[in-house]
């Protein structure tokens, strides 16, 4: 006889009684407070359908919910605002340039993060990574430049970060130098170089207005010029297709005419091989009708 084990602790457990098929449906409790929670017997779960609301200790009232929310969506302090406050801000520089990382320390809970491209070993691509991961989890990124140029301002001011960090600056003319780095090419240069052509002659009483009449038509210049270059190489483009199917065609052409002489040809050798042979055959036919004729056998 074979026994079914149990096990070891299903001795020690008591035994749910299963009701009855027939029975009455458990009437459906509430759930509201906690005492109605503990009054629930785990037999009767099977009982309830899955849409129904069953006790969770980590489930949160509509009051909580809402809290977090509002709490998510507030709009957080600039770091600018915070800086111009005053406030202790702690601050973490990284030198690695793992998103993985990145992303770890800005869960750790520093103010903002300073993306070191000056002694780290990475690039505009990396750095962008790791903006993106510091963004993620909500905490302010500053690009630390490896050089205050203007090239270097451009790229960075590029990625988005919350500020810049430029090496080398010991007084204010290198200051204010490094601020206009960050500023936009086209503020810095559209009053002074527009209106220095020769074609923005009637705009120079203009002011505000005749720089940006002159910036429209320089940048249309430009637009246009990428515009020329675009269109021609996309006919060049067209025309090469055109010419290499039309040679594509002309050889699958010749290719045919080729197989076509070459089929007769060789059907014409054919032809002339057969007859040849087949002349071949009726001469030996008749000089051996010839050898066996009954008149040579009597004259000989």
């Amino acid at each position: 006889m074979v026994l079914p084990l149990a096990h070891p602790a299903a001795a020690s457990r008591p035994t749910l009684p299963r009701p009855p098929i027939n029975a009455a449906p458990h009437p459906r409790p509430s759930f509201n407070g906690a005492s109605a929670r503990d009054r629930i017997h785990p037999a009767s779960f099977h009982q309830y359908r899955i849409t129904d609301r069953l006790p969770c200790r980590g489930r949160r009232s509509s009051v909580a919910v809402s809290a977090a929310a509002s709490d998510l969506l507030s709009p957080t302090p600039s770091l600018k605002s915070r800086l111009a406050a005053g406030d202790t801000l702690y601050v973490l520089f990284l030198l690695s340039f793992s998103r993985t990382l990145a992303e770890l320390v800005a869960l750790a809970g520093y103010d903002y993060i300073v993306v070191d491209m000056e002694h780290g070993s990475g690039g505009i691509p990396e750095a962008l990574a790791c903006l993106r991961a510091l963004d993620a989890a909500r905490t302010p990124a500053v690009l630390r430049l490896p050089k205050a140029n203007a090239v270097w301002a451009k790229k960075a001011l590029d990625l988005g970060p919350a500020g810049l960090m430029l090496p080398a600056i010991e007084s204010p003319e290198a200051a204010a130098e490094a601020v206009s780095h960050c500023r936009s090419a086209a503020t810095r240069r559209a009053g002074s170089a527009a209106l220095h052509t020769p074609s923005s002659a009637p705009w120079r009483r203009g002011g505000r207005r005749s720089t940006e009449d002159s910036r429209r038509r320089t940048t249309g210049g430009q637009d246009a010029g990428a515009r020329q270059r675009c269109a021609a190489i996309v006919i060049q483009k067209t025309f090469r297709g055109y010419l290499a199917r039309r040679a594509l065609r002309a050889l699958r052409s010749l290719v045919k005419i080729q197989a076509l002489v070459r089929g007769y040809l060789v059907r014409k050798q054919a032809a002339i091989t057969l007859h040849r042979l087949q002349t071949l055959m009726r001469l030996q036919a008749d000089s051996i009708a010839v050898n066996n004729a009954p008149f040579r056998k009597s004259f000989l």
